[in-house]
């Protein structure tokens, strides 16, 4: 009799758990129901996004941001009882609506200025976080919510760089950079022509110019946002992180510049050597990766070394 009541309680424990990871399967096809059926909703917000991760180059960092987010959600998220509110119903519906009807059409035709392009109200970073919040609320509960504030908060870097800062700051860091540049080849002693701008630097038939690809824009926001992320999962308090980010935004500009010191002196090598020249461009690109890949090891193991310290 005891080993039937074993066998039958066995039997019901084995029931129950896979009773659970039904629910839970059912659960999460509901959510990623929900989830695609909701962007397909708001096509124009989509696809305005992609536009813009396409052509622009510093902006299309912000492409990582969503698989970023989920995929940090889903850690917290699995780990909460999935408890639901129906607060998240408004969310959802507000972002939709939001996306539907308040995001502007991309172009409007005016009689005497031809198509006038309009600035959205509201940004798609905020719709698309308003709308993972809504999920988040509706499925997880408040309490799963809270501590997925950081994740979803990613979702507003979908763009992550404001125009404004890319109008402004992107030609005085291509004037300030090919200073340094130009300023290291004068102590080389490498003859330097250029506009006034002071953008090229020419020896003989070897050139270099700087581009707005060779300003660190792209680097140092790559940078910042990775040393955020990296913090986030190494439970470094919020005031530290942002001062963490900080410093290595700064640190990616000046390893821009090493960077570029470095093919002034593949250029005096070349110049020696003429067969060099012709890799000129692929090594832009090692140089480049090696001095990124070192400040990146250099600011992930600080966080590190500071766990290390406190256990």
């Amino acid at each position: 009799m005891e080993r039937l009541w074993g066998e039958s309680a066995r039997d019901e424990a084995g029931a129950w758990s896979l009773r659970n990871l039904v629910d839970e399967l059912w659960l999460q096809a509901a959510v990623a129901v929900l989830i695609v059926a909701g962007l397909a909703c708001i096509p124009r917000v989509c696809t305005d996004l992609l536009s813009y991760w396409r052509t622009q180059s510093v902006g299309s960092i912000g492409m990582l941001a969503i698989p970023c987010s989920i995929i940090l959600t889903w850690r917290i998220v699995r780990e909460v009882e999935w408890t639901g509110s129906w607060w998240g119903l408004p969310m959802v519906t507000a972002a939709l609506a939001l996306g539907t009807f308040a995001y502007p059409t991309p172009r409007l035709q005016l009689s005497f200025a031809g198509p006038v392009p309009l600035t959205a109200a509201v940004p798609i970073g905020v719709i698309l976080w308003l709308y993972g919040c809504g999920i988040v609320l509706l499925f997880s509960g408040s309490r799963a919510w809270r501590k997925a504030f950081f994740p979803l908060a990613l979702l507003l870097f979908v763009q992550p760089v404001p125009p404004f800062f890319v109008t402004h700051f992107d030609l005085p860091l291509q004037y300030f950079d090919a200073r340094i540049a130009r300023g290291f080849a004068n102590f080389l002693d490498v003859q330097v022509t250029g506009d006034s701008l002071h953008l090229l630097f020419d020896h003989n038939r070897l050139g270099m110019m700087i581009a707005p690809g060779c300003d660190g824009f792209s680097g140092a926001i790559a940078m910042g946002y990775s040393t955020l992320v990296a913090s986030y999962l190494y439970g470094v308090r919020p005031l530290a992180r942002a001062l963490y980010a900080a410093v290595a935004v700064l640190l990616a500009f000046a390893l821009n510049l090493a960077r570029l010191c470095a093919l002034v002196l593949f250029y005096c090598a070349a110049h020696a050597i003429p067969a060099l020249g012709v890799y000129a461009v692929g090594a832009d690109y090692i140089i480049g990766g090696l001095i990124f890949a070192a400040g990146i090891a250099a600011v992930f193991s600080v966080p590190r070394m500071s766990l290390r310290h406190e256990a």
